[in-house]
């Protein structure tokens, strides 16, 4: 399975062997790398946010780490993922433990929500609602949670690397 970006990568290289389509393959790949060439010189001297991901899903919200394809990318643009970095979580997506981000307290939150977008926005807003820890945090005091779009972020696609990777790096800037 393709789960993260440089699994995404790695296979379209293999597959463009394969298919014995190798010159489109390479062109894509440069451009790729191309864009993370000029996101890099974009970040050279500022400082990164601390982030964390959160996964929702019909019943719940999960923090996901760097093995996740939204953690790579976040990972490869060089912010720090709270998931792996202080919550030390094995599993690509965990349980979501309140006490342990508002200690953590990142700088922004980025939102995944799987299937119906409006719904698990609506369902994300309630979350903060009834539980006041979330406010706690300087992403809510500074308006830093991102609602990430599921058709980008969340299927690996190489079709929309270049559009994930300028739309977290322009959150990172802004």
């Amino acid at each position: 399975p393709t789960e993260s970006y440089e699994d995404l990568k790695l296979s379209f290289k293999v597959l463009g062997t394969y298919f014995g389509k190798e010159e489109k393959m390479n062109d894509v790949l440069q451009n790729i790398v191309a864009k993370e060439q000029e996101l890099e010189t974009l970040a050279q001297g500022k400082e990164l946010p601390s982030v964390m991901l959160v996964m929702g899903t019909s019943d719940s919200f999960m923090v996901m780490n760097d093995k996740s394809y939204l953690g790579s990318l976040v990972e490869r643009l060089g912010a720090d993922n709270i998931a792996k970095s202080v919550l030390k979580t094995e599993s690509t997506y965990s349980a979501i433990n309140l006490e342990q981000i508002v200690a953590t307290d990142p700088d922004m939150i980025f939102v995944l929500a799987s299937g119906d977008h409006g719904a698990n926005e609506d369902k994300f807003k309630q979350e903060v609602e009834k539980n006041s820890a979330w406010t706690q945090l300087s992403a809510y005091k500074n308006d830093k949670i991102y609602m990430l779009d599921y058709s980008i972020f969340g299927v690996t696609s190489i079709a929309n690397v270049d559009t994930a990777l300028t739309t977290i790096s322009d959150y990172f800037f802004k």
